[in-house]
């Protein structure tokens, strides 16, 4: 009953007036997100060899591309 940016692995964010969603993993030598814009049927996924990859910066690059 409390509002949160965190649901069951997803990651709810704004970005530009846009609802965002995200999922991010990984495992050894792997980073991955899982990026979408629901209302606007836009999903992205990224894969890359960085192990650890810093999500934020990822999801702000992805959340720029797509605003574009």
């Amino acid at each position: 009953g409390k509002a949160t940016n965190y649901g069951m692995g997803w990651a709810l964010g704004e970005f530009q007036g846009h609802k965002e969603v995200m999922h991010s993993g990984g495992q050894q030598r792997v980073s991955t997100l899982l990026y979408l814009w629901p209302k606007e049927k836009i999903v992205v996924a990224l894969m890359c060899n960085l192990e650890n990859a810093k999500i934020k910066p990822l999801a702000a690059l992805l959340a720029d591309i797509v605003s574009k």
